[in-house]
């Protein structure tokens, strides 16, 4: 009887030490660029929108019309860098902003060599994504460029490239594509 009043304790012991199952506290949610682009690639492709783009190289001006794209290929730069990956989350810091119509959320690089610089994504009120801007830089020993790139959905994208390869002259490029209305 002895030992069966030990073992009783010694159980309820060992109950009271276990914790209840917690739910994994996940944090600040990161934004999936390569998701959202593929998801727009792929709105882009059903919608098929009429669209003007206008590229600036080396001082020339080229336009192009049409309603056909590789809207994947097209959106490719936008949706190179793994910014949700957990292992890349600690390389930014995630800032929001309360904005009069809406919100901001801005994620900065603390690593000076990350590719991706800055995330800026801003909201409307009803919580849709209205603008997104990225500032891109690479640099090696052979290369060094910056890139700011500007996405609105619905509504069209832009580019602005200064480029200097080692031996060559610096370049600049601007691109500028718009959905018309049809």
């Amino acid at each position: 009887m002895k030992n069966l009043v030990v073992y009783f304790f010694l159980a309820l012991g060992l109950i009271a030490c276990q914790t209840a199952p917690r739910a994994v506290q996940k944090g600040a949610e990161y934004f999936n660029l390569p998701a959202y682009f593929k998801a727009e690639a792929q709105r882009l492709k059903e919608e098929a929108p009429a669209y003007q783009k206008v590229i600036w190289a080396k001082g020339e001006i080229d336009s192009i019309s049409g309603e056909t794209l590789d809207w994947e290929k097209e959106l490719a730069i936008f949706g190179r860098e793994q910014l949700h990956e957990p292992a890349v989350r600690e390389d930014y810091q995630r800032d929001s902003i309360t904005l009069e119509n809406g919100y901001e959320i801005r994620y900065q690089s603390l690593i000076e060599k990350r590719n991706l610089q800055r995330l800026v994504l801003e909201y409307g009120p009803k919580k849709e994504l209205q603008s997104l801007q990225l500032s891109l830089r690479q640099n090696n020993t052979v290369y060094a460029g910056q890139s700011e790139l500007r996405y609105w959905p619905k509504k069209g994208y832009q580019l602005h490239k200064d480029q200097k390869v080692v031996a060559f002259d610096s370049a600049q490029y601007r691109l500028h594509l718009h959905f018309l209305a049809h």
